[in-house]
């Protein structure tokens, strides 16, 4: 008997060990999987908790408009640095050797007479080695003749700057609408969470009704008036409460998007659906949007470029004036007419300054530079036009965003009004029920008259947000997303 007993224990003992060991051994399977896939955790497990500015930082980290333009500005910035290489002199060195028919050689060489001391004389070398160094500058401060050459180089470099503008101009724009479009998708997502947190909570409760009105009807307490108004209710909150629960889908699908994330990815928004609201007048917006706006701003550029085209066309008629200087190495003869091969480097230079005038386009009506001087001209009367109708649209749209501010301001704050009653009317009809002076009927719509000033309340709170950030857009001052 008690040797059964120890093998007994014997095997109780490995089973415990066995069992043990494969219990360690699948939890630490499943920890090794999850390890090797981050992704897969991430949208499995805990969502990823964000913020309106979080959104916003990662849109535009992943924005391929906006990093598009980014690299713009790069480019633009080398090519404006480029430009500065035409202020400076331009050097060049230059060098030849030149080999000669050998006959030719051959034929210079003649012998002289004996009264001449006799010997070879030749006249022609093989090879020809030249180098040297030039130089030019053009020659600035000369009314009329400095605007051939100096000018077009200082116009030229004016406008690679303008280019640069424009597309620091067309950055800051793009960003500025990549932050009104995620902070409303943001706040549009975060107003369906809150829709569909109430539309659940007032079925919970019209559920919770129907009930006591179904147990009432049958003991007799309530008529079936009462227990049809019940259901009918219930029945017309279902609707409701299945387009609240697909709105959110379609606004966190659409801030994903935004987001450049996976549709899949679970996100959970932080943030309270309020703002300050806006302390600026009417008047104080219009004067930031006429120097702020972008629109304004390349439509400026556009005219200040069309001057400068229309200066660099007409340069294209004047003098080219500039100072050169050459400096040259060559490989000559010594001595007298009858020493014989011998040679050395000797050097030489001269400088002088160059007026070249091109007659053709100065005198020819038809000419290029004439014509195109024309084109801008008119691209600089077409600018002007351009700029009067972006001032109209811009003060149209600042109005506008003024009045949507007004009218949700009054909406919160008749809707706090309402709240207030309906959270009292709420609390009053709550006690007359518990003390039997009111139906069931009457206590729901306590609970809806609460829960539709709620939702009213948190949409002109919406509208409020969505009229700043498209004020602050207007005005060409938004930088944030105005949490």
């Amino acid at each position: 008997m008690k040797q059964k007993t120890n093998k007994h224990t014997v095997f109780s003992i490995l089973f415990a060990f066995l069992w043990l060991t494969t219990a360690a051994w699948a939890q630490s399977g499943p920890a090794s999987v999850a390890q090797a896939s981050p992704d897969v955790q991430s949208r499995t497990n805990a969502p990823m908790v964000l913020t309106v500015n979080d959104c916003v930082v990662m849109a535009l980290d992943k924005n391929r408009d906006y990093l598009m333009a980014k690299q713009d500005v790069l480019v633009k910035e080398a090519a404006a640095d480029a430009m500065y290489a035409n202020f400076f002199p331009s050097l060049a060195f230059k060098t030849a050797v030149t080999v000669l028919d050998p006959n030719m050689v051959e034929d210079s060489k003649s012998t002289l007479p004996p009264q001449l001391g006799g010997g070879t004389m030749q006249t022609v070398y093989s090879p020809l080695f030249t180098m040297g160094l030039s130089a030019t500058y053009a020659i600035p401060g000369i009314p009329f003749f400095s605007d051939g050459a100096w000018g077009m180089a200082n116009k030229g470099h004016e406008l690679t700057l303008k280019d640069l503008e424009l597309t620091r101009n067309k950055l800051g724009k793009i960003q500025r609408d990549v932050t009104a479009a995620v902070s409303k998708a943001f706040w549009q997502l975060k107003l369906a969470e809150l829709v569909h947190d109430l539309t659940r909570a007032n079925n919970e409760r019209l559920v919770a009704y129907m009930d006591v009105a179904q147990r009432n009807f049958n003991e007799g307490r309530v008529s079936k008036y009462e227990l049809l108004r019940a259901q009918v209710q219930l029945a017309n909150n279902q609707p409701e409460l299945l387009k609240a629960e697909n709105n959110v889908r379609l606004s966190r699908v659409a801030l994903l998007q935004q987001l450049s994330l996976d549709l899949g990815t679970r996100i959970e928004t932080r943030g309270r659906m309020e703002t300050g609201f806006v302390t600026v007048t009417e008047q104080q917006a219009l004067t930031a949007a006429m120097t702020n706006r972008s629109e304004l701003k390349d439509t400026d550029l556009a005219l200040e470029v069309a001057r400068l085209q229309q200066d660099l066309a007409e340069y294209g008629t004047r003098p080219q004036l500039a100072a050169f200087a050459n400096y040259n190495w060559e490989l000559k003869k010594t001595g007298g007419l009858f020493s014989q091969n011998e040679r050395t480097i000797e050097g030489s230079w001269n400088a002088g300054v160059q007026l070249s005038i091109p007659i053709s386009e100065l005198l020819n009506p038809a000419s290029k530079s004439w014509k195109n001087s024309d084109q801008y001209d008119a691209a600089i009367k077409r600018a002007q036009t351009l700029r009067s109708n972006v001032e109209s649209l811009i003060q149209l749209e600042v109005k506008q965003n003024f009045l949507r501010l007004e009218e949700n301001r009054k909406t919160i704050a008749s809707q706090k009004v309402a709240v207030e009653l309906s959270t009292e009317g709420l609390r009053t009809a709550r006690i007359a029920y518990n003390e039997g002076q009111i139906g069931n009927v009457q206590l729901m719509d306590a609970e809806l008259d609460y829960q539709k000033a709620q939702l009213m309340e948190y949409q002109a709170w919406f509208g409020y947000i969505s009229a700043k950030i498209d004020l602050y857009k207007a005005m060409g001052t938004l930088t944030t997303s105005l949490q």
